[in-house]
């Protein structure tokens, strides 16, 4: 399908993008109780990421303004992001710094 680049909405998406950690388990552990998962998913969310994610692809020129962190999640969220064609540009970095609190 050829996309009509002139007609196109343009959309800026606020909002939040995550990283979904995912384990699978035969049974809930008890209080207290330590058990073996059956397998384990990272998979990228967020409200705002899906809708951003979704409106590109449905034709919008999309910008998305969101907050990742400087750590291997951020990391794999912007390589998600620039898989699925949205502008990494508007993305907001925080870098973690360490503090030891007297």
């Amino acid at each position: 399908m050829k996309v009509n680049t002139n007609s196109m909405s343009k959309i800026v998406v606020i909002g939040s993008s995550n990283t979904d950690l995912i384990a699978k388990v035969n049974e809930f552990p008890k209080v207290g109780e330590t058990i073996k998962g059956i397998s384990y998913l990272q998979v990228m969310g967020g409200k705002g990421a899906n809708q951003a994610i979704a409106a590109h692809r449905l034709g919008g020129d999309v910008r998305f303004i969101t907050s990742l962190g400087n750590d291997s999640n951020g990391l794999n969220t912007l390589e998600y992001f620039k898989q699925k064609g949205l502008i990494h540009h508007y993305l907001l970095w925080f870098i973690i710094h360490h503090r030891v609190w007297k």
